[in-house]
Formats: structure tokens, sequence, C-alpha cells
């Protein structure tokens, strides 16, 4: 789980300056943490949406979209001495009743083959009860995929005016800080309507989704789509290439720089100075000028395409 903060830090920050978090002996950390006894109907109300508000809270500030069920159960909010919130499972299940928190192994890969997917549906359509949450589980926050949904359109909106979009496979990686969030993510997204997954196949396969940009469930994937993904694929290596030739540029920019600086002040030693003659001065120049050459070639290749 990748993030730039840890789980004391999100916690510490989502639940606040309160004293009882870190006296071990305060009613009222004892009140939350112990287990829920009786039927539903006798959980304390207000304990329940605690944990449910803190739970989604804290994955949000680590902007992740799932967590191991054990992690959040035995890790996020544990305290000195190995003290856990005892009624975590039992506000899970409750998620889980509530449709807010699914399993990873109720998704379905969009990768797979139809087969596979339809086996898959059809396996889960005969589920007749649901399946409680074991540790080893991967808990998914519906909620937060669906902000994660709703940011990537607003920031594809900008740059697109329909209510569709094509991003390859990597794109739509980055949009998250860990690669199985956004496995998972497409899962979810590609089953409710919401994404759909491409597959190129002109030479090298190239991965895609077709993402909505609006409320509405997006249609079929076309030829059109392929083709789109084709070309944005192609852009996409081009500007990786101008952006190599744009580091090597800077760095024999710099080098230039340096030895015309040291010859500028005579701080070069003989054996040194001999070492850089005038013909390699010259060499490197004129390397930096074919790189310069090579960027606005590839600079016009990109312009042409678009």
């Amino acid at each position: 789980m990748a993030s730039g903060e840890g789980w004391e830090a999100a916690v510490r920050a989502e639940v606040g300056a309160v004293a009882w978090w870190d006296d071990l002996d305060s009613a009222d950390l004892r009140a939350r943490f112990k287990a829920f006894t009786g039927q539903r109907s006798d959980w304390p109300q207000p304990t329940v949406l605690f944990w449910k508000d803190l739970l989604l809270r804290v994955a949000r500030r680590l902007r992740v979209c799932s967590a191991p069920a054990h992690h959040v159960t035995s890790a996020w909010f544990a305290r000195p001495g190995g003290l856990t919130p005892l009624c975590l499972p039992q506000v899970l299940e409750e998620m889980r009743a509530d449709g807010d928190v699914l399993l990873k192994s109720e998704l379905i890969d969009p990768s797979s083959t139809n087969l596979h997917q339809l086996v898959r549906r059809v396996r889960l359509m005969t589920i007749s009860s649901r399946k409680a949450v074991w540790q080893e589980d991967i808990l998914v926050f519906k909620l937060l995929i669906e902000e994660r949904a709703a940011d990537i359109a607003r920031q594809l909106s900008d740059s697109h005016w329909t209510s569709t979009c094509v991003v390859t496979i990597s794109k739509f990686n980055s949009f998250f800080v860990d690669m199985d969030d956004a496995h998972i993510a497409l899962c979810f997204l590609t089953q409710h309507g919401k994404a759909r997954y491409l597959l190129g196949r002109k030479q090298d396969p190239i991965e895609g989704v077709k993402v909505a940009l609006t409320a509405s469930q997006v249609p079929a994937v076309s030829k059109l789509d392929h083709d789109t993904l084709h070309l944005v694929w192609t852009e996409e290596k081009l500007q990786e290439q101008l952006d190599v030739l744009d580091r090597r540029w800077e760095i024999e920019f710099q080098w230039q720089q340096i030895v015309r600086h040291c010859l500028s002040v005579k701080v070069m030693t003989p054996m040194t100075h001999s070492k850089i003659s005038h013909e390699g001065q010259s060499q490197m120049i004129q390397d930096g000028n074919m790189l310069m050459v090579l960027i606005l070639m590839s600079s016009m290749m990109v312009t042409d395409h678009a």
C-alpha cells in the first residue's frame, strides 16, 4: 500500500486532538473499542457511525481505495499494549450489509477472457448468502472509488469535450498511488458500466480504458476507440522519447558549461586540459546541436501526428 503518509499519522490527523485516544484507561476509549453485544438493534449507533466515518476518512487521507482486512482491524487503530477495536469486524459487516464495503474477490477482472468473466458472474449470482469478511480479504471502499472516478472525470474533462475518453492503462494507473488500487478501481468501474477495458491488437498488445466523463453509462467499445487508443499510445511513447532527449540535452549543456567555465578560469590541470582538446570540445558542441535537431524533428512529428 503505497502512500506518503503512514497509518499512525493518518489516524492521528483524523482523530484529532482528543485526550481519550492516548489514555488507555479512558472510559471513552474503552467504550469505543469494546465489541458489540446482542442484536444489531442493540449496537450503540454513535459508535458504529464513529468507526464508519473514521475508517473512510483514514483511507481517504492515505489516498487508497482498498486495504487488507487485517490491516484495518489490527494495525490502523492499534494502541500501545496491543489494544485494538474489537468492534471493527462487526462494523465492517455492517458496512458490507449497506454496500459501503465490497470484497476484491467479488469483482470481475475485465482483462480476463470472456468465458472466465461469464463463469465469475454466474458464480457470484449463485451465492445465496453474503460472504463473511476474513482477515485475508481485501476490502474495497465503494465511496472512495466513486470519489476517485469523479476526480478522474473532472481532470480528463479539461481536455476532452466528449462524454467519454480513451486513455492508456498507464495513464489510468497514474491517477492512483497504488497499482493494486488502480486495478481494483478498473474492475469496479467496468462492472458498473462506468468504464470499458480495451486491448489493442496492432502489433504489440496495447491496454487502455474507455472512461465515462458524465453520469451516463459507457457505450460499447468501437473500432474508433481502438484507433484512438493506438494514437494516444503512440503520442505517449513519442513524449517519453522527447523527455529522454530533453534530459540528455540538459546534461550535455551543463557539462559544456562546466568545461567552458573551467577553461576560462584556468583551474584545470595540464593533464586534464590536454585530455579535452579543441576537437573534443567541438565534438561535444556538435553532439549537443545534434540532440537539439532531434528534439525539433520529434516535436514536428508529434505536431504532424496530432
